[in-house]
């Protein structure tokens, strides 16, 4: 399928005499629906394979509403096509959550349309995005007040929830990733306007140093590229805010897959979380679940920061939740192997062609009732127990190796004793320079850690705050900055 003709089908629906910004809103919206199409569809036979007739009946519906509404959209029936598009998603979304009483896990995409509402609507048209707003507010509600509503529920297939979670996070990274490059694309374009029209103004001045006589022509002619330079510079500023108020949004959806605070209190009594992302969006997070009075935890420090270490995030984040609630795998060594492997083939990083070498380091912490298992690849576990001591497993990290090998990443058990405090960390706040490029450190960073142990968290919090911003000074944050500490 060629670029031109994507170009054509997510560009029809576009009226002359549009707007730049109403003219993106008509191809986001169309990129939107024939993505939803397209994954319906192929929910279509996923059910039906699986013989879950229902569900294969939903998505049916589903692809339907999607192609009538790119139609209606391409035929400037906007509005109704915005709508349809929100309500058909939360519609077939809800339906699945009911009939299957609660189990399809599905609830993340509702929360999620809340940023397709704010792509497909102007922040102008505020009655209309209440409208939009509503939709899936009611969805969420009926799903979480009403999950008992249907009384011979329909449990989906595993093996299709599984890959029904994978197709909904895999369909909101490639939005998201469409929606970036197509602005990133728009705005590369007019950059390079500008800097054709630079050109321009200066080969007029040297003109009008060789040719005095034409000075007034040829000052006409500047006044008016100035004209363009102001206008293309506005539309410049314009696009990098949209820029900014998507990746702002994309750092909303990170966030709404980090754990929630309230879910560490509720485990752990209370935990310190000390999380400073570089960029808008983080190549740094933090991963948890309790799955059969295990309670997991882990801090993730991906390769790079920004946009492309938080793809990498959802990777990862992905993986863990496969190993730990697909698999049921309990030890960190054996989970730690699975997300390898997981991340290894998602990135096809074992074909030779394939020169991509992102990967990620993890330190990951199972707390037992009696016992505390940990393994880390290529980052260490902080305990301290009297004296603090640096634990590690494995140098190596996840993914991102030259050799084409397997690998089993090791776990070592720790015996669960009262008044322990756990820390893991990224690597960016020992590597934060100073004003004269000199940086933290490990061995600064352990004795710190060993010094505020004792202290309330709240007051760990605003030390390690402290500490990070008198050692950073005018420098400017070189890297995401993640620190957790748990008190047994």
């Amino acid at each position: 399928m060629s670029l031109e003709f994507v170009k054509r089908i997510t560009s029809k629906g576009i009226k002359t005499g549009m707007t730049l910004h109403e003219e993106k809103g008509i191809i986001i919206a169309n990129y939107i629906l024939l993505l939803a199409a397209v994954v319906s569809f192929g929910r279509i036979f996923l059910f039906y394979l699986y013989e879950d007739t229902l569900f294969s009946i939903i998505s049916v519906f589903a692809c339907f509403f999607f192609s009538f509404a790119y139609f209606m959209n391409t035929r400037q029936y906007y509005d109704f096509a915005k709508f349809t598009t929100v309500l058909a998603g939360n519609g077939a979304i809800l339906i699945k959550e009911l009939v299957s009483g609660g189990t399809s896990n599905q609830l993340y995409l509702m929360i999620a349309s809340y940023g397709i509402v704010l792509m497909l609507f102007s922040i102008k048209d505020k009655t209309k995005i209440i409208f939009a707003f509503m939709i899936p507010t009611i969805s969420i509600s009926l799903s979480i007040f009403f999950p008992n509503i249907v009384s011979e529920p329909i449990i989906l297939n595993p093996n299709v929830a599984k890959m029904e979670k994978l197709i909904g996070v895999a369909s909101a990274v490639i939005i998201i990733i469409l929606v970036i490059r197509y602005f990133v694309k728009q705005s590369t374009e007019n950059e390079l306007k500008l800097i054709h029209s630079n050109e321009l103004l200066r080969n007029y001045n040297d003109e009008i140093s060789e040719q005095k006589e034409l000075i007034e022509e040829q000052y006409i002619e500047l006044e008016q590229i100035n004209d363009d330079l102001m206008t293309q510079k506005g539309i410049i500023e314009q696009q990098h805010r949209e820029l900014t108020d998507s990746i702002t949004y994309a750092s909303t959806i990170q966030h709404a897959i980090l754990p929630w605070k309230s879910t560490l209190k509720k485990a752990f009594g209370d935990i310190l979380i000390f999380y400073k992302p570089k960029d808008i969006v983080s190549g740094d997070s933090y991963w948890f679940q309790e799955v059969d009075g295990i309670k997991f935890l882990a801090v993730i420090d991906c390769t790079g920061h920004g946009i492309p270490g938080a793809m990498l995030t959802v990777i990862a984040a992905t993986a863990l939740d496969d190993a730990v609630l697909g698999k049921r795998l309990s030890d960190t060594g054996q989970i730690l192997t699975y997300m390898n492997d997981k991340v290894t083939e998602v990135l096809n990083q074992k074909l030779e062609e394939n020169k991509i070498r992102d990967g990620m380091e993890v330190c990951m912490l199972a707390i037992h009732q009696n016992k505390i298992q940990f393994s880390g690849a290529g980052r260490p576990l902080y305990l301290k127990n009297g004296t603090l001591e640096i634990i590690k497993t494995d140098k190596r990290g996840i993914a991102g190796q030259t050799e084409n090998d397997e690998y089993t990443f090791s776990s070592l058990e720790i015996e669960r004793t009262e008044n322990m405090m756990l820390y893991l960390t990224s690597d960016g706040y020992s590597d934060q320079m100073d004003e004269k490029s000199k940086k933290f450190s490990t061995k600064r960073l352990v004795a710190l850690l060993d010094t505020i142990s004792e202290k309330p968290i709240s007051e760990q919090h605003e030390i390690l705050e402290n500490e990070f911003n008198n050692h950073r000074g005018d420098r400017e944050q070189i890297d995401d900055v993640t620190i957790l500490g748990v008190k047994i």
